[in-house]
């Protein structure tokens, strides 16, 4: 059962400006299947998986889990790698030619 009240899958399918989905592939705490099924309800939607990143787009590189969460409150850590460039990107392109 969700804690959510809201269904973020039906709430995008109707939402006609930009979207960028970003999803950690070493996130545990929501799967890649489920930033596939937000993309799947937009088409419009960019999705972006990064292959080392966490919940909260921090590097992780193993499956370890103590490892992964103590990385969520470790301000002196960057973004995993390429979170930036999606994210700028994004942004760039959604600020020139406007949906």
């Amino acid at each position: 059962m969700s804690e959510l009240t809201l269904d973020p899958i039906a709430l995008l399918a109707d939402y006609a400006k930009p979207v960028l989905i970003v999803q950690g592939l070493r996130d545990i705490q929501v799967r890649s299947g489920d930033a596939e099924r937000l993309k799947h309800a937009n088409p419009q939607a960019e999705l972006a998986l990064v292959t080392n990143a966490n919940h909260v787009l921090k590097p992780v590189r193993t499956g370890d889990r103590n490892e992964n969460i103590s990385r969520y409150s470790n301000p002196d850590l960057p973004l995993a790698d390429g979170v930036v460039d999606v994210i700028s990107t994004f942004l760039q392109r959604a600020s020139v030619s406007p949906r």
